[in-house]
């Protein structure tokens, strides 16, 4: 805005430049007629801040992403691995198998036994897969954390307890188990290990025995038989296909890690 002194000394004429607003007023005393240039426009008004996540929960939704990739990666590598036991040893008559089904993490058992007498039988996974002297060289439960014995949804169990089957009064027990805590897989494998089964009810480690809390107190070895892989033909195909499936997920999760590091 210029400002012009107006004809007869009574005030300033006020004209903005490139505008068409005009105002009058008094001079000051003090100063006289003055020059100045003022601008109409509004001044800018500040740029709002843009929130972002804080570098931390940035990592921690990297590092849960990067996670869930390699679980699905690790659950898609061990799907429908089989195995199967097959009894003939025991001396008892006991004949029968159950085959070994890996679904994610956790392991389907399914089968028949025969020639049990009627009740439940204890039925565990020993830690040695050795039959030179018969059942009694199987060794203990499989129990590589070094627990208690218990019943097979007892957070407190051997690896190996699997609680008890029932045999029907003809004698035949079918075998119907979904266990989580078993593996085919991984460092606690139970493939080459032995399957056991016992002439009494297991008790689960409740029974207040003194081998309650060791072997749920399930009486003699009737019958057992070596876990081995099932259809090695079949097995092969699976574990191409296996192979496959983990080369794609791991093509994804390298292309998500370069997606997380932009």
């Amino acid at each position: 805005m210029v400002r012009l002194p107006l004809a007869g000394g009574t005030g300033i004429r006020s004209r903005v430049a490139g505008g068409s607003r005009f105002s009058e007023s008094s001079p000051s005393a003090a100063t006289g007629p003055s020059l100045s240039l003022r601008s109409s426009a509004r001044p800018n008004e500040p740029r709002r801040a843009r929130s972002r996540t804080p570098p931390r929960a940035q990592t921690n939704i990297k590092m849960r992403s990067i996670a869930a990739i390699l679980a699905f990666m690790c659950v898609a590598a061990n799907a429908q691995q089989k195995a199967i036991v097959v009894f003939t040893t025991g001396g008892n008559g006991v004949v029968g198998n159950v085959t070994f089904t890996q679904e994610g993490g956790s392991v389907r058992l399914e089968g028949t036994v025969e020639n049990l007498k009627p009740g439940e039988h204890g039925f565990h996974i020993h830690e040695k897969g050795d039959l030179t002297s018969g059942c009694t060289s199987t060794g203990g439960h499989y129990n590589p954390y070094s627990k208690n014995h218990g019943g097979p949804h007892d957070k407190e169990r051997h690896v190996g307890d699997l609680g008890n089957i029932v045999s029907e009064p003809e004698g035949v027990a079918h075998v119907a188990i979904v266990d989580k805590v078993i593996s085919l897989v991984g460092p606690t494998s139970i493939l080459g290990r032995a399957v056991v089964i016992h002439s009494d009810r297991d008790d689960l480690g409740k029974g207040g025995f003194d081998d309650s809390l060791k072997t749920g107190h399930a009486g003699t070895r009737v019958a057992c038989g070596i876990i081995g892989t099932l259809n090695p033909g079949t097995q092969s195909l699976a574990a191409s296909s296996a192979s496959a499936n983990v080369g794609y997920l791991t093509l994804i999760s390298l292309v998500s890690l370069r997606f997380f590091q932009s």
